[in-house]
């Protein structure tokens, strides 16, 4: 058994025998601090798009169901029910994933107008009216 442990504390070779420890490419750390201010916005978005969601479901629950006569128009009902219930994390993860080669002011502007557009209705309207 060796009890040499210098080979412990190597990470690697060294070949790095240019670079200074205050020797920083600028334009990479720029790169890293607006990935990181757009990865904080979608980040307090996302919390956004997920709390829109659970309003209309709840918004949705208080609200009482369509009496209709026909099985068709319980489907139509159901169907935009469900589809109320999962417009806000389609359009959040459609921005995200489409978006990807979109510039950062757009990204968020659409991401931004989705919030506007989705407005949880069934949530908020009870709460003003009364």
């Amino acid at each position: 058994m060796s009890t040499d442990d210098s080979a412990a504390f190597t990470w690697g070779p060294d070949d790095d025998v240019d670079g200074a420890p205050g020797d920083y490419d600028l334009e990479g750390a720029s790169t890293e601090r607006d990935s990181s201010g757009l990865n904080w916005t979608i980040g307090v978005l996302a919390v956004l798009y997920v709390l829109w969601a659970l309003m209309w479901v709840v918004g949705l629950a208080r609200t009482p169901a369509l009496v209709t006569g026909t099985a068709l128009d319980d489907l139509m009902y159901q169907l935009g029910v469900f589809l109320s219930y999962i417009s806000a994390p389609l359009w959040f993860v459609g921005v995200v994933w489409l978006g990807t080669s979109w510039s950062h002011k757009t990204r968020t502007g659409v991401l931004l107008l989705g919030l506007v557009v989705l407005l949880p209705w069934p949530f908020i309207l009870p709460a003003v009216l009364t």
